[in-house]
């Protein structure tokens, strides 16, 4: 059976597609997690000199 595109559908090929996004997905919200966190103590660093 061949799919949209002429291709043969591959369950497996889909599977290891669908693990390398998660993955990716996985990284990428890693990331902006840390540079979020990076952002808010540059906040709130100069903030806590003052009050200290």
């Amino acid at each position: 059976m061949t799919g949209v595109y002429g291709y043969k559908d591959n369950n497996h090929n889909v599977t290891a597609l669908h693990k390398l996004e998660n993955l990716l997905n996985e990284l990428l919200k890693e990331g902006a997690q840390q540079l979020l966190a990076q952002a808010i103590e540059a906040e709130v660093n100069p903030c806590s000199i003052l009050f200290t």
